[in-house]
């Protein structure tokens, strides 16, 4: 499909492979848009969208996924700002798993000379103590310990100057305590900043089909409340 604009209104060219099939194409859209009382190129835009996903929260994550210069970091940092402002009664985990996956098969790393590692810093604290804490309450937990000590040593990563920051480290770490600190902002709030922050260091790397139907997929499934 070649995209063209005139008169500035958005033109698209579609190409068939026969007759029969432009003939099938047009009279079936047209049927279904009249049903639905939509313009045929409104109906077509909506097509795609309903094929990709169940859900009205993976819609939304497709239109910034799909919108122009959009890519999968768009819809989880958004997700992620959502979930700092009310976190989500259904557990996650899925999805920040997803994240993790991403981030890993992408190589996204963040720069920790910006100016927003000083909100990711401040929030990366806060997991820590609330790890600090869930430690102190369970001292013969020996595994809460030493999650607590790890997220302390991580620190350092954050703290050391770095154009390029594997994040997939610090991602680890938060779903191994995921179950300690999912109904807390802070959480979420790191993983916005990374999601920010975060830009793919795979020279040339262009985002592949799987990894967007793939996370709408995640977000169905959340919905359904089958992520974990």
């Amino acid at each position: 499909m070649a995209l063209t604009t005139a008169n500035t209104k958005l033109r698209s060219t579609i190409l068939f492979s026969s007759k029969e099939e432009q003939v099938l194409f047009k009279r079936s859209s047209a049927d279904l848009a009249t049903a639905r009382g939509l313009t045929p190129s409104a109906l077509l835009a909506r097509l795609p969208m309903e094929q990709l996903t169940d859900s009205d929260l993976g819609r939304w994550a497709a239109q910034l996924i799909y919108a122009e210069d959009g890519n999968c970091l768009d819809a989880f940092e958004a997700l992620f700002e959502d979930w700092s402002a009310i976190q989500p009664k259904k557990d996650c985990r899925g999805i920040v798993k997803g994240f993790f996956d991403y981030c890993h098969e992408a190589r996204v790393c963040i720069n920790t000379t910006d100016e927003r590692i000083h909100h990711l810093r401040s929030n990366w604290d806060s997991v820590c103590f609330v790890m600090e804490e869930i430690a102190k309450k369970h001292e013969d937990n020996l595994d809460a310990r030493i999650q607590a000590r790890t997220g302390r040593d991580s620190e350092s990563l954050l703290e050391s100057p770095s154009a390029m920051l594997s994040i997939t480290p610090l991602l680890s770490h938060l779903i191994n305590i995921w179950e300690h600190i999912k109904g807390y902002s802070c959480s979420f709030r790191v993983l916005l900043d990374f999601a920010y922050m975060g830009k793919s260091s795979r020279k040339g790397y262009v985002e592949p089909p799987e990894a967007r139907i793939g996370l709408l997929h995640l977000i169905d499934e959340y919905e359904k409340g089958g992520t974990n």
